[in-house]
């Protein structure tokens, strides 16, 4: 499963929105068996991404009209607790 183009407007970030659709989505990917979720993130959303337990695994070049590189990460869904967090994590 691939996950890219997940954003919170910004006078809502930081209201909790983009984390309770994180675990949804977390959950969802679960429902299906899958192994986990590759991310493809704006280079600002990488900190919640990997607050959330996803571990950075590289870069997507800039193509088409997206001129930046975007960090590549991927989201294990194996041992976590509820909340997203990894046992002895943070989020």
């Amino acid at each position: 499963m691939e996950l890219d183009l997940f954003f919170v407007d910004t006078p809502f970030a930081g209201a909790g929105i983009g984390k309770k659709l994180f675990l949804h989505m977390k959950s969802t990917a679960r429902g299906y068996d899958a192994p986990g979720v590759l991310i493809v993130s704006n280079p600002a959303a990488e900190d919640f991404y990997l607050a959330m337990g996803a571990e950075r695994t590289g870069l997507v070049p800039p193509h088409g009209k997206i001129t930046w590189a975007r960090p590549r990460l991927w989201l294990a869904l194996g041992q976590e607790n509820f909340t997203g967090r990894r046992e002895g994590g943070k989020v």
